[in-house]
């Protein structure tokens, strides 16, 4: 997690001097400015991957640290912080902040830049000082081995572990992976978009104008993920509560409406939420006005308080609750049986086990036949099906750019052409919104979970 809080504090100042770094070196010139936009482009890539290490340890150390009693609860504290430093970054993003930060840079970005690597930084330093762990070290000698060799294994495990997934881990994969393809449209386009709804609106291009409406829009958007975020703990049952029964479903009981809801579970939110999204998404093809898009930027703030609590809290959940054989209350691992007190309850690591090569044997109703994954690697692969689509979005996009609006570059507004029917970027929004009722309908299995 510091390692990789440091890689993302380095590349985000390394975006936000790329022309003053490069020119410096090679002088004002086409070399200079064609080396400066790959090295902008890299940049973004290797800030990708390093923003997913610090996610993927942050939520890690949430499985590891917290009982399967306080994994829900756990898992909404992390969306609210989550929720809480997106409302600040889009607060400075709609700010001119050199005015109110001149030592820190020129421009927003620059500013921004500098305060996000300081705010990371801090967090997490603050984290690796309260945090404790166990170290799973056994004192035995281990034959060393090359690192292309340690690679491939690495990378041969992580694919036999993809291919043997318990079936609730893969449904929620399942749902991850078309959720977040719905996902990236908004979070790659959404300014763009708005900013082109202003220009179409007034009749005239207007970069600095529209993207400031954009931001504005992603600033409420951003508000009301934050009151979600607190508000609907309060309001979803916890799991585990059976009180709201087939027996009381038929009839209309005033007990029902209680808070917390006893019908509304947080799989059956997380599959409401992804509705929300194909709703927002599928709305864009009527959005004339950049209130009508601030709108429903709003609405699409409930979803995302969700995205960021449901599925982390539910994958959590099975890991800790099903490390032990049901009914024992002990681990399996290769056939060896560890009481409970003697573990840490980790997607981490498992500690005091007298092997790394231990396996945790998930036996659950599903059909797993003994299957055994290495719990240390579920986060990854769910990771995995975050991040890859990201990737299919950005190709898919560049498609329909390429095929709609040939030769436009889309993140200049400048360019649009308020009397152009075309809508490349809704498009993409539209179909990200398919892809999240996809998403919505698979979900519907985690209920029974």
């Amino acid at each position: 997690m510091i390692v990789g809080s440091l890689v993302v504090a380095f590349i985000l100042i390394l975006i936000g001097w790329t022309k003053e770094i490069i020119f410096g070196i090679f002088g004002e010139n086409s070399f200079a400015s064609t080396l400066t936009i790959w090295l902008a482009v890299i940049s973004i890539y290797v800030l990708d991957f390093a923003i997913n290490i610090v996610q993927a340890t942050s939520r890690a150390l949430i499985v590891d640290c917290l009982p399967p009693s306080q994994q829900e609860e756990g898992t909404a504290w992390a969306g609210k912080m989550g929720v809480i430093g997106s409302a600040m970054g889009y607060f400075m993003g709609f700010v001119e902040l050199p005015a109110i930060f001149p030592f820190f840079g020129n421009t927003n970005l620059k500013v921004l830049c500098i305060l996000a690597s300081l705010v990371l930084l801090s967090c997490n330093a603050l984290t690796w000082w309260a945090v404790k762990e166990k170290v799973n070290y056994d004192g035995s000698q281990k034959e060393s081995i090359s690192v292309l060799s340690y690679t491939f294994e690495t990378i041969t495990s992580v694919v036999k572990s993809i291919r043997n997934l318990p079936e609730p881990v893969q449904n929620i994969c399942n749902v991850q992976f078309f959720a977040w393809i719905g996902w990236f449209p908004f979070l790659i386009y959404s300014t763009t978009w708005v900013a082109e709804v202003y220009t179409r609106t007034v009749g005239k291009p207007s970069s600095e104008v529209g993207t400031r409406a954009g931001s504005f829009a992603l600033l409420v958007h951003s508000l009301v993920s934050l009151m979600a975020s607190f508000l609907l703990p309060f309001i979803i049952s916890p799991s585990g509560d059976t009180k709201f029964t087939c027996t009381n479903r038929s009839h209309f009981n005033w007990e029902n409406l209680r808070l917390p809801l006893p019908f509304l579970t947080l799989p059956k939110m997380w599959t409401l939420s992804h509705f929300i999204v194909a709703f927002v998404m599928l709305g864009t093809w009527f959005t004339n006005t950049v209130a009508e898009a601030t709108f429903l930027y709003g609405i699409l703030g409930i979803s995302w308080a969700t995205a960021m609590w449901a599925p982390f809290s539910l994958l959590g959940e099975f890991i800790a609750k099903n490390s032990r054989q049901l009914g024992t209350g002990s681990l399996q691992c290769n056939n060896e049986v560890v009481e409970p007190d003697e573990i840490s309850y980790g997607l981490v690591e498992t500690t005091n086990i007298q092997s790394e090569e231990h396996l945790v044997s998930f036996t659950g109703d599903y059909d797993s036949s003994q299957i055994s994954c290495d719990a240390g690697t579920l986060l990854g692969i769910h990771n995995i099906y975050i991040v890859l689509p990201q990737f299919l979005v950005t190709f898919f996009s560049s498609v329909v750019f390429a095929i709609i609006e040939p030769g436009s570059e889309k993140s200049l507004v400048d360019e649009v052409d308020v009397n152009s029917n075309k809508d490349a970027i809704g498009f993409v929004l539209r179909f990200g919104g398919l892809m999240a009722l996809i998403a919505g309908i698979l979900s519907i299995k985690l209920w029974k979970a």
